[in-house]
């Protein structure tokens, strides 16, 4: 069955979110020379390119050394002007919420140096705090569907991460850092300690975070605290 383009939008933010496992592990070579579309570093002030994959290069036809020394003239040459004063600013602004949980997706018209007309690109980026900047993944629009089978084939997403994966985004910053403790094994009153709330709102906490995540015991709580890395 074809999946629609929100499912293909999710499929993307799970991937975004695996391949970040690869830049921690300095294993990006594993993936990026086969990745389809673009996967590329954006400074977090400017969003100048600090890398881009190989197969992104050729979509460009130019070297990484001329984008990373031509930021400014590599926009002005390939991305739509609306894109860039509509678009780019709200990227910035996602930047500056910092945090490194959530993806923020946008679209973007593209220049084909090819035949020197526009095409349209989704763009799903995210924080990422080693890279003192974003990560983004960007697929044509007309391509997602392939593109997102060659990408899942490269990754092997994990069959939970991907389960779990909307469930778990829609807990709070505390209620990560409420599940992290809880997995490791703290009491309500130690929790409570460490974050100076009181027990009450530990208790609270933790019944959103199950009621959330659909779980109701504890080994549930801290498989999904591993499988998203926060133990």
């Amino acid at each position: 069955m074809k999946k629609t383009e929100k499912e293909l939008l999710k499929d993307q933010r799970i991937a975004l979110h695996h391949i970040e496992k690869y830049v921690r592990e300095n294993q990006l070579d594993k993936i990026g020379e086969f990745f389809p579309g673009f996967l590329h570093f954006n400074r977090k002030d400017d969003l100048h390119i600090k890398y881009m994959n190989p197969k992104g290069l050729e979509k460009f036809d130019v070297p990484l050394e001329y984008i990373q020394k031509n930021g400014g003239e590599f926009f002005e040459r390939f991305v739509h002007k609306k894109s860039i004063e509509k678009i780019f600013p709200r990227f910035i602004d996602f930047y500056d919420r910092n945090d490194s949980g959530r993806t923020y997706a946008d679209c973007q018209d593209l220049l084909s140096p090819f035949n020197n007309e526009y095409y349209q690109i989704l763009t799903v980026t995210k924080v990422v705090k080693e890279l003192d900047g974003l990560m983004s993944m960007s697929l044509p629009v007309h391509e997602l569907g392939p593109n997102m089978l060659k990408i899942k084939g490269l990754i092997k997403l994990d069959e939970s991460f991907e389960k779990n994966f909307e469930r778990f985004q829609s807990l709070s910053n505390r209620e990560k850092e409420v599940l992290k403790f809880v997995a490791l094994g703290h009491t309500n009153k130690k929790i409570a300690d460490k974050l100076i709330v009181s027990e009450h709102t530990i208790r609270t906490h933790r019944n959103n975070i199950f009621a959330k995540l659909d779980i109701h015991h504890l080994r549930d709580a801290i498989h999904i605290a591993e499988v998203f890395e926060l133990i």
